[in-house]
């Protein structure tokens, strides 16, 4: 099953925020390299899919490896720092790991003394306590004491080797398409990517475990991973500067490098051991199960002859006196391949303390290069990709499925006669099917194959990471470039020639201002095709550059000629004639001031196409020349025209027209007295703004010329109306807002009746016509006002009820019907205490119906167990002879089915052990898909679980002890049983067993056939009963009445039995009905959630407040009286104040918001 968990979910061993169906999912991981997830999954009616954001994790099966045993490497004895709790009043807490998620497993008092192994992280350290309990605590709370230097407090020195869960991994990419999405997740020990470390610098004499813990320690943000390491080797000085944890152990220089480590994950737990996985004697033979094969050999880094290097007393290059030394393979190949290796510690030095003489670097030099050699830098690095059958998923190999399981690191025998392959190689990475639980591909190689491929992906390249010595010849092609990666700073000088440039693949764009020079352009390459349109400036040729030769027919037009180009010495004589001017060719800057005279002008030569803009100045025209017939249609526009040149002699009549006038621009001054008269004036042209303020009296305004149309809004004053009459005011014209009200209790009636003492309105005289929408608010209406009579039918909404107006003695006696009554809307707190006493539903058959619907429905989902699958389960003893040996309880479980396994009491007889591990086992594979412990306590125990719906092999197991721990061990199991159903029943004997009593019951009688009716006889006699039985048929008669007795008997002790399960089923429904319910305990202090499983928000309540909480945000929570709030949202009312002082109203209103007091 693949779960979702929120973004900082630490623990997975719940179903988090529920599962996920995809459609595919697969798992890939390289031996010190990638461990990615990738998932389809469909956009489910459900809604599932929604679940898969970026940023959450996903819990999903993994081949189930172990991980490595770890042999800590012991702590030096050379001191120990001492530390004291220093907490104000509370006792620090011990915790399991560097977090306040992990669990506590004591607590120390202020003032003791705890000894400091590691600094794990800058805020949590790992500490050994004075009851010898390991484990870390905040390291805020500590205090240095003392130094010592005896030696360091015994720890565990071995991590035991356990098997791999199910795998945790953050998703970081999520593609939707139209009916489906692909998420991409890594695990989630690449959210150390995210850390830093600023500065570490390990000596050349600390071991890799050191360094491996002290990259833990160095990370600058607190984090939740605990790191294992036995690495005892040493390396070259190195310094770890600004990188992430990652590139630490990964990177070129990483650990896993230079201590010679491999990596594994689980959980936040990170192994760097010397070794994971072990050598197998597991064959993928031609033949047997090998299916395919393909295998690569790369030469790329072979290196067979090796120039060291080192450093002479003057700060020289000290080379060998032999200049190189040869690798042993040096013939298997064609030509030697060079490598220089400059080697640190080879510097001579002849003064101080630290002496080096040149021999000794030369010996260094040696040694440096035979550890290249050793390590393999002279052979190929051989890739095998096979496709074979796990013989550990077949049904052949099922009882050896244990040893033919294959995991990561693991060393395999592949062997393919036909294309001569025949040799041992490691599994270096595979991918992996979650849903059907099977390897789809593995790949068999190096180790440092995987080694050199693991940081490939962007997300894990440090920048400037690759340099030009990092790349093979010919290695970068378009494939490996990122869009857009290349820029200018990347590109070497020179380095981009001819055979490296697609056709047409340089683009302008491509090009920067002023790239290209003369330098870079090939003779006769740059055509017509190659030069856009206007591209060529005076600027950009030579001078002298272009001749007759190099111009088109008809390809200098005016626009190409700059202003003064073309000087007389360019003109041959009598060459420009009239055919060569184009219309508008010659412009002002081509004549010569004062060298066009009347001579030169032919009549009616000079038309508008001649004419440039603006080349007619006032000067050039005679007084009175431009007669009408010389001004073309809408030739003359604002800017042609002086300013107070045009005067009434000047224009038509008629002949201004509103499109001849500019906005404004008739003012008071231009207009003559009485000019305007009402033909002048365009409908709806005059407005307030044209106006002058006082400008209008009663002899302007004809009789009826101002209707509604002509009045703005709020524009008649008291000040502006003589007299009004009742016909002048349209229906619905007078809103409430336009009137005053007046009055000592604000209502309308009492206002309108009781002003100026006199009543001005007569009962009914306001009805439903007369109001507009929403103009009778609440401090309208007068007291007891409203009465049925006033109210028309179905007039009252919702909306128009103010909470808790309505109480009892408002409703009239059966007037609330079914259909008035919203759903939901009844809650416990509107019904009375004497409401069950007087309720009597024994003849409404809506709610019998549904009741008996209910119940019926209930005991349908019940799962009601009884029989035992187990077999000798009164009393069984297990006893143990190795590490892990187990009893297989029952086999052949369902799929898809509820288990219930519970027993009596446990026994621990001999050994040592914390309890007894159970397994629900897949036999074929050897996967497992639930386990728990079951204590040694007297007193009934039972757990449930529930098989998945894949078919298998699904079996039990129950071990003598804690499963890896069990040698020596014997344990005893009293009244076990395993059945169907989510409910432990009374224990009872398996079929088979009752099966073989009555077998065995069956041979005594069979015995007893023989001679029966004397055997009964003398028992009748040995009884005493002879008198009240005759004979032997009497007596066996009476047993058979007995016997009847017996199974009626039991037949009502197992309807009893069901009724009783049922029951159960019925009190675990109402269970499930608070399973919303999580108690919890946060530093000490106790606290209560409620909230839907998958809701992200809920209510939590602790001994201080009750607090609402979103995402893990606190929104707003109740304490000290007063409730805190971070955003709040009023739709109708906030009310401040007191029923002794009065209250502050804020509410709503259809057109914004108001405040009102009211007593």
């Amino acid at each position: 099953m693949i779960c979702v968990y929120g973004a900082d979910c630490t623990d997975f061993s719940s179903n988090g925020i529920g599962p996920v169906f995809p459609e595919s999912a697969t798992v890939t991981e390289t031996l010190n390299g990638e461990y990615e997830l990738t998932l389809v999954h469909p956009l489910d009616e459900a809604g599932r899919w929604r679940r898969l954001v970026e940023g959450c994790i996903l819990r999903a099966p993994v081949p189930l490896g172990m991980t490595p045993q770890v042999d800590l490497v012991p702590q030096p004895s050379t001191g120990r720092d001492v530390y004291r709790v220093s907490t104000r009043r509370d006792p620090l807490r011990l915790r399991s790991g560097t977090g306040t998620r992990y669990k506590i497993l004591a607590k120390y008092k202020k003032g003791t003394e705890v000894i400091v192994l590691a600094k794990t992280t800058s805020s949590w350290y790992e500490v050994s306590c004075p009851d010898g309990k390991h484990g870390y605590m905040a390291s805020q709370y500590l205090t240095f004491v003392r130094s010592e230097t005896s030696p360091a407090a015994a720890t565990e020195s071995v991590i035991e080797s356990r098997q791999l869960r199910d795998q945790p991994f953050r998703v970081y990419r999520i593609v939707p398409e139209l009916n489906r999405i692909t998420v991409y997740a890594r695990h989630v020990f690449y959210d150390l990517l995210d850390n830093m470390i600023k500065s570490y610098k390990p000596s050349s004499s600390t071991v890799g475990a050191s360094v491996v813990q002290g990259i833990s320690a160095g990370c600058q943000t607190e984090h939740d991973f605990t790191f294992y390491s036995d690495l005892e080797s040493t390396a070259e000085e190195i310094e770890y500067v600004n990188i992430n944890p990652v590139e630490a152990l990964l990177g070129e220089n990483g650990v896993v490098g230079k201590y010679a480590g491999e990596l594994q994950r689980d959980w936040f737990d990170v192994f760097v051991v010397k070794r994971i996985g072990h050598d197998k004697d597991v064959q993928i033979r031609q033949g047997k199960n090998l299916l395919g094969i393909s295998y690569d050999v790369d030469l790329t880094n072979v290196t067979t002859r090796i120039m060291p290097t080192g450093e002479d007393k003057d700060g020289e290059l000290l080379y060998l006196p032999e200049l190189y030394i040869d690798s042993p393979h040096l013939g298997s190949y064609i030509q030697p391949k060079w490598m220089h290796l400059a080697v640190s510690d080879a510097r001579e030095v002849t003064r101080g303390d630290d002496k080096k003489t040149k021999a000794q670097c030369y010996t260094a030099m040696r040694e440096a290069v035979q550890a290249e050699y050793d390590a393999g830098c002279d052979l190929p690095t051989v890739t095998l990709n096979v496709d074979f059958v796990n013989c550990a998923e077949t049904v052949e190999y099922a009882q050896y499925a244990a040893l033919q399981n294959i995991y990561l690191g693991d060393s395999v025998r592949a062997i393919a006669p036909r294309i001569g392959v025949e040799v041992s190689m490691r599994v270096t990475q595979y991918t992996y099917d979650c849903l059907t639980r099977k390897y789809t591909a593995m790949t068999l190689g190096t180790v440092a194959d995987t080694i050199e491929g693991n940081m490939i992906s962007a997300r894990q390249l440090a920048n400037g990471i690759i340099s030009g010595s990092k790349l093979a010849i010919n290695s970068v092609g378009s494939g490996q470039l990122q869009s857009g990666s290349v820029g200018s700073l990347q590109v070497q000088m020179a380095a981009i020639q001819t055979a490296h440039i697609q056709t047409a693949a340089i683009t302008s764009a491509l090009i920067a201002n002023a790239a290209i020079q003369t330098a870079h352009i090939g003779d006769a390459q740059i055509t017509n095709a190659q030069i856009a349109d206007a591209t060529i400036t005076a600027a950009k040729i030579a001078q002298a550059t272009i001749t007759a030769a190099c111009i088109a027919k008809a390809a200098i037009t005016e626009a190409e000629i700059a202003d003064a180009a073309i000087t007389a010495a360019k003109i041959a004589l009598a060459t420009i004639t009239e055919a060569h001017i184009t219309d508008a060719a010659i412009t002002t800057a081509k004549i010569a001031d004062l060298a066009v005279t009347a001579a030169k002008i032919a009549n009616a030569t000079i038309t508008s196409a001649k004419i440039q803009q603006a080349a007619i100045q006032s000067a050039h025209i005679e007084d009175a020349a431009i007669t009408r017939a010389k001004i073309a249609l809408l030739a003359v526009n604002e800017a042609r025209i002086a300013d107070l040149s045009v005067g009434t002699a000047k224009v038509q009549d008629a002949s201004i027209t509103t499109a001849k006038i500019q906005d404004l621009a008739v003012t008071a001054a231009k207009i003559a007295n009485a000019t305007i008269t009402n033909a002048q004036i365009a409908n709806a042209t005059i407005d307030t703004a044209q106006i002058a303020l006082g400008a209008i009296t009663t002899a302007l305004i004809a009789q009826g010329a101002v209707g509604t149309a002509q009045i703005a809004d709020a524009s008649i004053t008291d000040a502006k109306i003589v007299e009004l009459s009742a016909n002048r005011i349209t229906t619905g014209t007078l809103s409430v807002e336009r009137l005053i009200i007046v009055g000592s209790d604000q209502s309308i009636v009492y206002t309108i009746n009781e002003a100026n003492g006199t009543a001005q309105l007569s009962q009914t005289t306001i009805d439903g016509g007369s109001l507009t929408q929403r103009s009778i608010t609440a401090d309208r209406i007068v007291t007891g006002a409203i009465t049925a009579n006033e109210i028309a039918a179905a007039t009252i909404l919702a909306n128009n009820i103010a909470a808790g107006a309505i109480t009892a003695d408002k409703i009239a006696a059966g007037a609330v019907e079914a259909s008035h009554i919203k759903a939901g809307a009844i809650t416990t707190s509107h019904v009375s205490g004497e409401f069950g006493e007087t309720l009597d539903l024994s003849s409404n058959e809506s709610v019998r119906s549904t009741v008996t619907q209910r119940v019926d429905a209930a005991l349908e989902d019940l799962s009601v167990g009884g029989v035992n699958l187990i077999r000798n389960s009164a009393d069984y003893t297990l006893a143990a002879d190795d590490s892990d040996a187990y009893w297989v309880a029952a086999d052949e479980l369902t799929p898809g089915m509820s288990y219930t396994l519970s027993v009596k009491e446990v026994i621990l007889i001999t050994g040592t052990a914390a309890g007894v591990t159970w397994k629900v086992v897949e036999q074929n594979s050897g996967s497992v898909h639930t386990s728990g412990m079951l204590d040694f306590t007297y007193g009934k125990q039972a757990v449930h679980f529930m098989l998945p719906e894949t078919n298998g092999n699904w079996a039990l197991y129950l071990y003598a002890g804690v499963s890896g721990s069990t040698t020596g061990v014997t344990v005893q199991f009293r009244q076990i049983k395993l059945e169907e159903g989510s409910f432990a029943t009374t224990w009872s004997a398996s079929p088979e067993d009752d099966a073989a009593q009555l077998s065995q019951l069956s041979g005594t009688v069979s015995a007893l056939d023989s001679g029966i009716d004397g055997r009964v006889t003398t028992l009748i006699d040995a009884m005493g009963l002879t008198e009240r039985f005759a004979s032997a048929e009497e007596f066996l008669a009476s047993l058979s009445e007995i016997e009847l007795i017996r199974s009626e008997l039991a037949q009502h002790d197992s309807d009893l039995t069901l009724t009783f399960n049922r029951l159960t089923a019925a009190e675990q429904g109402i269970s499930t009905m608070f399973s919303s319910f999580v108690f919890g305990d946060e530093d000490g202090s106790p606290y209560l959630d409620m909230s839907a499983s998958s809701s992200s928000i809920k209510m939590r309540l602790t001994h201080t407040r009750l607090a609402f909480v979103q995402s893990g945000k606190e929104l707003a929570y109740f304490s000290d009286n007063k409730l805190y709030v971070t955003r709040l949202e009023v739709v109708e009312q906030i009310s401040i104040g007191t029923s002794a002082n009065g209250y502050l109203d804020m509410v709503t209103t259809p057109t914004g918001v108001g405040f009102k007091w009211r007593a």
